[in-house]
């Protein structure tokens, strides 16, 4: 992994770390109530440089 590409999926994380901790809930929820929103994301598969 280049710099450049770590930079990069750094970034990724960062932003949806912020997202994370910003959403609560996409219906609303009572304000006494504890909630977890996660996200699921699909990606390629990783081929092995070896391969």
């Amino acid at each position: 992994m280049t710099t450049t590409e770590f930079n990069t999926l750094q970034t990724v994380f960062d932003q949806i770390d912020a997202l994370n901790k910003e959403h609560k809930s996409f219906v609303g929820t009572p304000d006494n109530s504890e909630n977890i929103v996660r996200f699921v994301f699909r990606t390629k598969d990783i081929e092995s440089k070896d391969e």
